[in-house]
């Protein structure tokens, strides 16, 4: 084999080996951020009255959403909450609507009736000021959902409740969405600036004083 063969077949030899060390994956480290959405919900309802409730209403309306949006979670929260109360609210209905219930079963249906309109109405009030990012007006409106639920409850003291599931549920629900309201508030709330210590220094003869804060 002569000079010029042996040169071509190592040049060819090279190459191959060029060609399929680079064709290969390389198994060196690759620093990779994964988000995972069911984390970050996890631990933002975390705190919340009910959690696995509040991971399960919100969790269905963000697997498409990159970030956890906390605004349109809170809304979303809210919304479950009204969503239970027109279920109980046709319940309701249905049993006013009934001519052979007892005076006690009749006299909390009608408290509740009324109770209920009411949450409806401070439910969508919680949303048109979550629209505007409106915390302190959420809270207020949204603080009612819950009187007024226990309300409805105390009416049935003396009498079984034909709802108490959806009532409790929407007593969780009301919770969480308090709850977030508040870990929003505490997150958007303005930091305080750390307090300075202004130290001057005056000379009268030999004496240094220093003076801290306002002298009157």
């Amino acid at each position: 084999m002569d000079s010029m063969t042996k040169t071509l077949i190592l040049v060819a030899s090279l190459t191959s080996l060029f060609l399929l060390t680079n064709s290969v994956p390389s198994t060196r480290p690759i620093d990779i951020v994964h988000h995972n959405i069911r984390t970050d919900l996890l631990n933002f309802c975390e705190h919340t009255t009910n959690p696995s409730l509040c991971a399960q209403t919100i969790q269905p309306h963000i697997n498409h959403l990159g970030d956890l949006d906390p605004f349109k979670a809170l809304e979303i929260e809210a919304q479950a909450t009204l969503n239970e109360t027109k279920k109980t609210i046709s319940i309701i209905n249905e049993l006013f609507a009934e001519n052979n219930l007892n005076k006690s079963l009749m006299d909390a249906i009608k408290i509740c009736k009324k109770q209920y309109r009411n949450i409806v109405d401070a439910i969508r009030e919680t949303k048109d000021a979550i629209a505007e990012h409106d915390l302190i007006e959420a809270k207020f409106k949204f603080s009612a959902v819950i009187s007024y639920q226990s309300t409805c409850k105390d009416a049935f003291e003396d009498v079984e409740c034909p709802f108490a599931k959806y009532s409790e549920t929407i007593f969780n629900l009301g919770g969480n969405t308090l709850d977030i309201i508040a870990d929003l508030q505490k997150i958007m709330a303005p930091q305080e600036p750390t307090p300075t210590v202004a130290s001057t220094s005056s000379q009268s003869s030999s004496t240094s004083v220093n003076v801290i804060g306002t002298i009157s």
